[in-house]
């Protein structure tokens, strides 16, 4: 039961970085549509931002963890 759980938590925490990951990787439109663009986020924001999904998502694994323990 704990495997499968670590498995699933990887697999979220996964699905979170490829969300963020995919949100970079969208280019804005380069027909001059868009007449005020904002700068890209920095190395910086962008690892932070990975952190904070990655933080959450083991969280969200931990709290579930620990109510799966407290059924017992």
């Amino acid at each position: 039961m704990r495997s499968i759980l670590g498995v699933l938590t990887m697999l979220l925490a996964l699905v979170i970085v490829g969300v963020v990951v995919k949100k970079q990787l969208i280019a804005p439109p380069t027909d001059g549509s868009q007449a005020t663009s904002s700068p890209p986020p920095s190395p910086q924001q962008t690892q932070q931002q990975y952190k904070q999904a990655l933080d959450a998502a083991l969280q969200a694994a931990q709290q579930k963890n620990d109510r799966a323990n407290d059924e017992k």
